[in-house]
């Protein structure tokens, strides 16, 4: 083999090297913005006129506290209520009546444009079996964090309370309730 042939191909493989690393940086910057955008859309605007009213859940409360106080609410319809931040992640408190088997879950979306929050992830952190029917509402919890946004920039969020039925043919939404909330800079 010639010197020029080994010079040559030497010079061939700097340019494709030099070819990929380009090709690579261009992907890592992409992905990179990609997710600066994602985290963006939520809590990157103004809270509407609409949305005004929502409050922030409740924070620095330990959940054995907010548990021992929520112990004793007899609520007579399903209810929902949620403490916590994007930071440490939020707990959700609900209550259900149950009259048949099956699970409850909570389901949530932004509210401004209907986006659905952590879409699978939610309603299996959240989900509780009903394997016995009981004349009275019980109480259940589950936390997990909330993935879309970033901390501190609250949007406004629906939480809903669902139900499905053992056979998977009845599915429910029993109640919601909306917050202001902010992610956990995923």
């Amino acid at each position: 083999m010639k010197f020029t042939d080994i010079v040559l191909k030497i010079v061939r493989l700097f340019w494709v090297l030099v070819i990929i690393g380009v090709i690579g940086i261009i992907s890592v910057l992409g992905y990179v913005a990609y997710q600066i955008n994602k985290d963006n859309s939520f809590g990157s605007f103004e809270i509407p006129e609409n949305f005004a009213h929502i409050k922030k859940p409740l924070e620095g409360y330990s959940e054995k506290v907010v548990m021992d106080s929520l112990e004793f609410l007899k609520p007579n319809t399903e209810k929902l209520l949620i403490t916590g931040t994007g930071y440490n992640g939020y707990t959700f408190y609900y209550w259900h009546k149950p009259n048949k088997k099956g699970v409850i879950y909570i389901r949530g979306f932004e509210s401004e444009r209907e986006i659905e929050l952590m879409e699978e992830e939610l309603p299996k952190r959240t989900k509780k079996v009903i394997k016995l029917t009981k004349n009275r509402y019980q109480m259940y919890s589950s936390h997990t964090a909330i993935h879309e946004g970033t901390f501190f920039k609250y949007y406004p969020a629906r939480f809903e309370l669902w139900f499905e039925s053992e056979n998977g043919k009845e599915k429910t939404k029993l109640t919601e309730i909306e917050y202001l909330i902010d992610g956990w800079d995923h």
